[in-house]
């Protein structure tokens, strides 16, 4: 089981389907590969990592691509080899909630530094084994009742 989060104000997209994509960074553990089981969720931050009244989970879908993905001040290389096509670039921008791909490569130059290296993974939201209803409801945690004395 591999989790990717997002950020909240993208859940409505990802259970509507209009996301399905994530840029996410190379970190410890090895990403997603195609035909994983992804579990996209929000709200999944430490230190609760899940527990948190906040924590979603919004699906559960099979990831249908994982490619490694370079950005430079230059352009974007996708699985090593230099993308050229400026049209797929400023496709995956806004698949990602960016105006353009110059605005995402700011982004990722301030949070982590140009060249950015990472993962983009896809997932298609009609295979979905799981899909959260909208709205999200907020968890009460127990005890939080009224009528406590």
């Amino acid at each position: 089981m591999v989790t990717y989060n997002v950020a909240a104000s993208l859940a409505r997209a990802v259970i509507f389907g209009t996301k399905a994509s994530v840029l996410k960074p190379h970190g410890k553990r090895k990403h997603a590969a195609a035909g994983d089981p992804l579990h996209i969720c929000c709200g999944n931050l430490p230190p609760d990592y899940g527990r948190s009244e906040h924590y979603h989970r919004l699906m559960v879908v099979p990831c249908s691509l994982s490619l490694p993905v370079k950005i430079t001040e230059g352009g974007m290389l996708r699985d090593g080899a230099v993308d050229t096509q400026g049209h797929r670039m400023e496709l995956m921008a806004q698949a990602e909630g960016f105006a353009s791909f110059a605005a995402l490569q700011v982004h990722l130059d301030r949070m982590f530094g140009l060249p950015w290296d990472g993962q983009l993974l896809r997932w298609k939201p009609y295979e979905a084994e799981f899909r959260a209803q909208w709205p999200l409801i907020e968890k009460v945690a127990v005890g939080d009742g009224e009528g406590e004395v």
